[in-house]
């Protein structure tokens, strides 16, 4: 499990937890997730949002598999949603492609994450948290090199999503496998405040974006 920034670099990661626990089970045991929960995590405090006078707490972006929380913004379940929540995951799904794309340039440039590790498991948390210590380091000091034009996703001036080349590279070779596994969708009045805030905010001209309405209905757009 991990936490990354707008340039793919790691900036928090929980290594070694077994594969049969959810990644919300994962978060609630791990430190983060534990500073997180108690409000002790030293999170900047909320501010306006763009163009507007309403203040919003920072969050973290997460799928399904993690909960709501006041600082942990999570998708509106179920399908045929009115526009207001389509728009909100649409959204959200844009910003957790940032994440999605960390993972997919790590796997794609250390062969290691490609195939079953053979190794002690002690073993295979140190490789893991040296290879991401290394794309790190690439992602600053070898940046064009590590990860050139065209090598992560991209999107058009309509909102069109232009696959990255390190998509081909995993996909022929396996790499790191999804687990589909989701998480306690209970939560707080005041969380359901905030998601229900940025959703909102992005249907307002201030925060939305002209192609949003073409995606959530699935029309083309040129």
């Amino acid at each position: 499990m991990a936490v990354c920034d707008a340039h793919y670099r790691f900036l928090i990661v929980d290594v070694g937890d077994s594969g049969r626990r959810s990644d919300g089970g994962v978060l609630a045991q791990s430190a983060f997730g534990q500073a997180l929960e108690s409000g002790t995590l030293s999170l900047p405090s909320s501010r306006e949002l763009p163009g507007t006078a309403t203040r919003a707490p920072y969050v973290f972006v997460g799928d399904e598999a993690f909960p709501l929380r006041t600082h942990m913004l999570r998708p509106y379940p179920g399908r045929n949603l009115p526009d207001a929540k389509a728009v909100f995951n649409y959204r959200l799904s844009r910003a957790r492609r940032i994440i999605e794309n960390s993972f997919g340039i790590l796997t794609a440039r250390w062969q290691l994450f490609r195939k079953p590790i053979v190794a002690q498991p002690e073993h295979v948390v140190t490789f893991t948290k040296a290879a991401i210590a290394l794309h790190n380091f690439l992602r600053i000091t070898e940046f064009t090199v590590y990860c050139p034009v065209g090598f992560s996703d991209a999107e058009d001036s309509v909102g069109n999503v232009v696959e990255g080349s390190w998509r081909a590279e995993v996909r022929a070779e396996g790499g790191l496998e999804r687990v589909e596994q989701v998480g306690s969708n209970r939560f707080s009045q005041s969380s359901a405040e905030v998601r229900d805030c940025f959703s909102n905010y992005f249907m307002s001209p201030q925060g939305q974006v002209d192609w949003q309405y073409h995606h959530i209905h699935r029309t083309s757009y040129d």
